[in-house]
């Protein structure tokens, strides 16, 4: 079973979040360039702790390719994007990813994607959303797997499987989100909104 936690953080308090979070995180977060990516930083380690139910900072390491885990906990996933944090868990290896539709991704389709997949946006009647939809898929599975940028995302297509992977798509507000899991059947999924202030 995944459970998918998913945040408002556009009002999200940035002093008060600070000691809030790990000292990994209070330093990712500062190193942000403007307050709207410091709060997505931010809510989205305390989008995990209130997924966990856990009432303080947790310790997790990260993986050799940068995946962050517990040792002998759930497995998770993180993402954000504009004034959304997103947190799966599960008892699987899974992935999550969130984007808000962009303009003009032809370019970019055809710099990191397949050549049918670049053929299939471009053919699309909504590239942009097309693009988007794909781009999460991907990064989902990215994630899922643990390898992180060692695997171009030109390198595999985005399909509902991706060898022993499965995958999910929804839209939400405007934004697409993608999970992807080790199993063979995602099936029912728990969504759970969250307020971070």
């Amino acid at each position: 079973m995944i459970k998918l936690f998913i945040a408002d953080v556009s009002r999200l308090d940035i002093k008060k979040a600070l000691p809030q979070v790990s000292a990994y995180r209070r330093q990712k977060a500062l190193r942000c360039p403007d307050d709207e990516k410091k709060r997505c930083s931010l809510g989205v380690e305390l989008l995990l702790y209130r997924a966990l139910g856990a009432d303080k900072p947790l310790s997790y390491s990260l993986g050799e390719n940068g995946k962050p885990y517990i040792e002998g906990g759930a497995f998770f996933s993180l993402a954000h994007s504009g004034k959304y944090a997103v947190c799966a868990v599960s008892d699987c290896a899974v992935g999550v990813d969130i984007e808000g539709a962009r303009k003009n991704s032809l370019r970019l389709a055809k710099r990191f994607f397949t050549r049918s997949e670049y053929e299939r946006i471009a053919a699309s009647g909504e590239p942009d959303e097309l693009f988007c939809r794909l781009w999460v898929i991907k990064e989902s599975y990215i994630k899922a797997t643990g390898k992180g940028l060692n695997t171009p995302l030109g390198s595999f297509e985005a399909n509902d499987r991706i060898g022993e992977y499965s995958t999910v798509h929804f839209e939400r507000d405007g934004y697409h989100i993608a999970l992807c899991a080790k199993c063979d059947s995602i099936g029912d999924i728990e969504i759970y909104d969250e307020e971070i202030i």
